[in-house]
């Protein structure tokens, strides 16, 4: 995991990502974003032995059913969240028949997860949201600032990383009252 990799993303879904986006690519980039939190628990809902055993197959659900993020809470298990707007039925999550895990064994149950859709956000707000940020804090492909914006399922906000000063931030916090937490870039 490099430092300028967010926190709870694995060293394998966040080392391809490149260090800044132009804002070109932050709409196919932010649906790329969104499938490898799908890959990736928060670092505290890990312990020394790992994830739960049947993690693997939770992230198939999620990703497999278009969910926007899955995440082990430490106080009743694996939460997949969908977009407010998800049409499906999210309390029957379909499984692929074919699927096999990392050791290549087929499932003979699936995990029932815990389901939830986004209280304030569509899959066209977090692409929105996430269009905004790259134009206001790297327009035209700027290096300036280190920005990566995500979304976090346990808050149900958009987690914009960056060092960039309040005189760019504030506006975007005031356009999206509520929906956006600023955090400062890993050391």
């Amino acid at each position: 995991m490099s430092k300028n990799d967010p926190p709870g993303l694995t060293a394998r879904s966040a080392a391809s990502l490149p260090r800044r986006l132009s804002v070109g690519l932050a709409v196919p980039l932010a649906l790329l974003i969104a499938g490898a939190l799908l890959t990736a628990a928060p670092a505290q809902a890990t312990d020394s032995a790992g994830p739960p055993p049947d993690w693997e197959q939770v992230q198939e659900l999620a990703t497999y059913n278009g969910a926007m993020q899955a995440f082990e809470d430490p106080e009743i298990g694996p939460v997949i969240i969908f977009a407010s707007d998800y049409a499906a039925d999210i309390d029957d999550l379909r499984h692929p028949d074919d699927w096999t895990d990392s050791a290549g064994n087929t499932p003979s149950s699936w995990p029932t997860p815990t389901t939830a859709r986004s209280v304030l956000f569509t899959a066209d707000d977090v692409q929105q949201i996430t269009e905004a940020v790259y134009t206001q804090l790297a327009p035209d492909a700027d290096q300036t600032y280190d920005v990566y914006t995500f979304y976090d399922g346990p808050t149900d906000r958009m987690i914009v990383s960056t060092d960039a000063p309040a005189s760019l931030t504030d506006p975007l916090v005031n356009t999206y009252d509520g929906k956006i937490t600023l955090m400062a870039p890993p050391a």
